[in-house]
């Protein structure tokens, strides 16, 4: 069976030849005809198969006043459906219509810009509007229209700042202050949409500074307490951006932003916690905004998204409680809750290195506060073992720290041993550069009070890598190298392999020119190997 049209859509395909075959009069009486039947999904697909696209877009371009709004009207109900707006943008319609919005009436603008936002919500339509020029005419909409038409306009504006090009095109035309305008003055729809914008524009640095500057970031602190979801998840995203700039964050902190993200954390959803986060990992750099943050009861929440969150807010709130772990006594105790070391272990395996950068500095913060025993009992020893070989000079300081920390229980030195720290400590000790050197030193002497240690780190090569140190390290190094051959002298086999690695001539320089306690180490070294010498020598009458 074939398709029936209604009475009225068998007159589409004349009204359509008449925009272009009639005279001036009946063309806007068509159009206008048109312009009424549009409203009938039935209808639209006959105006499109009848040609009646291209007509309208000439029509725009070169009809009189009334037959350009009537166009404008048509085309505007067609693009609300996305399988027309190919054909108006391939019927070259997005040249006209900017035009229409830099020079038509109040309506025609409305009706035009209506059309571009539909279209917009192509991103490859995009690149076109701004090449047709339409940047200029839309900030002036924004600027001078009416509720409808700055909407309208501001909504194009956000989907135009996606592009970089685009953000420094709307900033250089002083586009930024008539949206801050509309943040704080517009209706519902118009303050979100001049959000969006911002929040796009705010990923470009020169856009961040005019937002700062027009006064943005106290009316988009006002919005993480408004009402709404979507407008709390582009002011925290708009934050974020401003937040990078390390210049905002104090500004930011200022105009009261900490509790609301605070609260975001705890009753917002994924995109909100998502976004908060993210500014606060960027303002507790600030001692200020430390104390303020775990004062608003921040600690907790941002916990909970270290152990819960998505991969994304676990290495922000990581970041936040790192730059926390050191801002008091109060807030290390509170990081000290096994559950929470617990997860900070686990980013350890992270792989990233500014996640290693931030979970390490919490360990080694809460190791100098004698919160070792949650740290073993998190199952820290063998990823910490692990980092010592990660190439980064900074991860390996904070690891070793918190491996000679924990070696200073006799429950750890076994375990961290079977985790393969000893060998990798004596690669430090070898390799490392001066801090690691010293820090490496000192666990290993910890790890030898044990007996079985003694014989792997003498087995391992140990013995000559801290004579070594002895001769050509620095005072810290040679105080820590000479403790450790202290308490290895107590091993016959590592007696042994001072003597045969011809560590006593290191040991009798120390002997006599190191500080008190070095002398009294080495004597003792010293001494054993000597003795050990002798019992183990043959004699003969």
């Amino acid at each position: 069976m074939g398709q029936h049209y209604s009475l009225e859509a068998q007159e589409i395909p004349a009204l359509v030849a008449s925009l272009t075959d009639a005279s001036s009069n009946d063309k806007t009486k068509a159009a206008s005809t048109l312009a009424q039947l549009s409203k009938s999904e039935a209808h639209q697909l006959v105006i499109i198969s009848s040609g009646g696209i291209p007509a309208l877009v000439t029509l725009v371009q070169h009809g009189t006043k009334a037959q350009k709004t009537a166009a404008a009207l048509t085309l505007s109900t067609l693009s609300t459906q996305t399988t027309h707006r190919a054909s108006i943008v391939a019927a070259g319609g997005i040249p006209p219509l900017v035009e229409l919005i830099r020079v038509g009436n109040g309506t025609q603008k409305e009706l035009a810009v209506s059309v571009l936002f539909n279209l917009c919500m192509n991103s490859n339509n995009r690149v076109e509007i701004a090449a047709s020029g339409a940047i200029t005419p839309l900030i002036a909409l924004v600027r001078d229209g009416n509720s409808i038409p700055k909407e309208k306009a501001a909504g194009v504006l956000a989907s135009l700042a996606t592009n970089a090009k685009n953000q420094v095109n709307i900033t250089a035309a002083h586009g930024i202050n008539p949206l801050v305008l509309l943040v704080r003055n517009g209706a519902v729809g118009e303050r979100v949409n001049a959000l969006s914008a911002l929040w796009a524009l705010s990923a470009n640095d020169t856009s961040k500074a005019r937002i700062v500057a027009a006064g943005g970031i106290l009316l988009l602190v006002r919005q993480l307490r408004g009402v709404g979801e979507y407008p709390k998840e582009v002011a925290a995203g708009t934050l974020w951006n401003l937040s990078m700039a390390k210049e905002n964050r104090i500004k930011i902190a200022a105009a009261g932003a900490i509790s609301p993200l605070i609260e975001l954390l705890r009753t917002g959803n994924d995109v909100h916690k998502t976004r908060a986060v993210g500014v606060l990992a960027n303002l507790s750099a600030l001692p200020d905004c430390q104390f303020a943050i775990a004062a608003a009861g921040g600690i907790t929440p941002t916990v909970v998204l270290l152990k819960y969150g998505a991969d994304s807010q676990k290495k922000c709130a990581l970041a936040v409680l790192s730059n926390l772990s050191g801002s008091s006594s109060k807030t290390t105790a509170e990081l000290a809750a096994p559950g929470t070391v617990a997860a900070v272990v686990a980013m350890t395996r992270n792989g990233s290195e500014s996640v290693t950068q931030d979970a390490t500095r919490i360990l080694a913060i809460l190791s100098s506060s004698s919160y070792n025993s949650v740290i073993a009992l998190a199952g820290a020893i063998p990823p910490l073992v692990v980092l010592l070989w990660n190439g980064n000079a900074s991860v390996e300081r904070k690891a070793t720290l918190v491996l000679a920390n924990l070696s200073v229980d006799p429950a750890n030195r076994l375990a961290i041993a079977a985790a393969g720290g000893i060998s990798a400590l004596l690669m430090l000790v070898r390799d490392g550069n001066d801090d690691l050197k010293e820090m490496a030193t000192l666990a290993l002497s910890n790890l030898a009070m044990d007996p079985e240690n003694k014989v792997a780190i003498t087995a391992s090569g140990g013995v000559r890598a801290l004579a070594r140190l002895l001769q050509e390290g620095n005072d810290a190094q040679k105080h820590n190298a000479a403790l450790a051959l202290s308490i290895l002298y107590l091993d016959r086999n590592s007696t042994a392999a001072i003597v045969a690695g011809g560590g006593n001539s290191a040991l009798m320089v120390h002997a006599r020119g190191g500080v008190r306690r070095e002398k009294t180490y080495t004597t003792r070294v010293l001494s054993n190997s000597s003795v050990s010498t002798r019992s183990g020598s043959s004699t003969s009458r």
